[in-house]
Order: C-alpha cells, then sequence, then structure tokens
C-alpha cells in the first residue's frame, strides 16, 4: 500500500514537471524584448501665486499647548509651508471656509516639525519623582508623575491644525 501511494505521487510530480515544461513559454526572452512605448508627453507645471492671506497664514501665532505649559510660535517656524501641487487644484479663494473644511493648502515639513516639537519636549517635560519621606523636616513628600510630549503622535494633529488655521493647538502628551 506505501508503494503505491509513493508511486502515485512520483506519477503526479512527473505530470507537474512535464506540464511546467509543454506548458511554459520559453520560445521568447522577456527580459531582452523591447516593447513599444508610447510618446512622453511634457506637462509644463502650473505655477498659481500664492494669495497675500494664505502668506499671512504662515506668519499668525499658533499656541502650543503642552502637559506642562503653553509655547507661541509661528506656523512658518515649526515647518508650515504653502503646498502649490495643491493650490493649483483648490477651488475658491475664500480662506475661511477652507479653513472650517480643513482644507489650506498647506504642508508640514515633518523634519523641521519634528526639530521644533524636540526643542519644546526637552523644555516641557517633567520626569516623574517617587513619593519619600523627609527626615529632618518629618514630612512626607507625594510622588508626582512625569508628562512627556509625545512627538510623533503630535505631528497629525500639527498637519490638521495647519489645514484648519487653527490659533491653539493641544499637543499628544
Amino acid at each position: 500500500m506505501l508503494l503505491g501511494v509513493a508511486g502515485g505521487m512520483v506519477v503526479v510530480a512527473g505530470g507537474f514537471v512535464a506540464a511546467y515544461f509543454v506548458l511554459g513559454t520559453h520560445s521568447e526572452a522577456r527580459a531582452a524584448t523591447t516593447t513599444a512605448r508610447e510618446p512622453e508627453v511634457q506637462v509644463q507645471p502650473v505655477t498659481v501665486e500664492p494669495p497675500p492671506a494664505l502668506a499671512g497664514y504662515l506668519d499668525r501665532e499658533v499656541e502650543l499647548v503642552t502637559g506642562h505649559g503653553s509655547v507661541k510660535v509661528t506656523w512658518s517656524e515649526i515647518g508650515a509651508s504653502i503646498d502649490k501641487t495643491e493650490l493649483a487644484t483648490t477651488r475658491g479663494g475664500d480662506l475661511a471656509a477652507l479653513a472650517a473644511k480643513g482644507s489650506l493648502p498647506l504642508h508640514i515639513d515633518r523634519d523641521k516639525a519634528a526639530k521644533a516639537l524636540f526643542e519644546i519636549k526637552a523644555k516641557h517635560d517633567l520626569s516623574p519623582i517617587s513619593a519619600y519621606l523627609d527626615l529632618e523636616e518629618k514630612k512626607i513628600h507625594d510622588d508626582r508623575p512625569g508628562q512627556g510630549l509625545d512627538v510623533w503622535a503630535s505631528l497629525p494633529r500639527l498637519v490638521a491644525g495647519a489645514r484648519q488655521g487653527a490659533t491653539k493647538l493641544e499637543l499628544a502628551h
């Protein structure tokens, strides 16, 4: 019985190998064959000048609220810039309506924003303090939990805040 099953497996494997060689297309070397390409059409980029009011959004101050305080910076200091490709496709010039929808054509440079957030983190993070007993004053000091700024979770909040033209933004901690 065992020889019958093993023999059947050999026959099936032989059928697979034969089908591979018979049905496979070995008559054409695909890597060496050139294909006809359509002519490339070069599209000139559309340059649209941003409205002055939009450039004013970059100079506005935003209050970044951390767990330990707040910092006031401008949007351009934390990496916001005008997204020219989105500006070309944006319909309507009412910036207040675009801000209400969260559709201002602004872009956040993640590297510059992360660098700015790490600077804020260095100044505003609080280390935890364990409870301790002061033997000289005979006083028990309570513990205090630490508070830290989560830079990577704050980046999406910065992007959303920039596109909404926010003036106050709470960062993740």
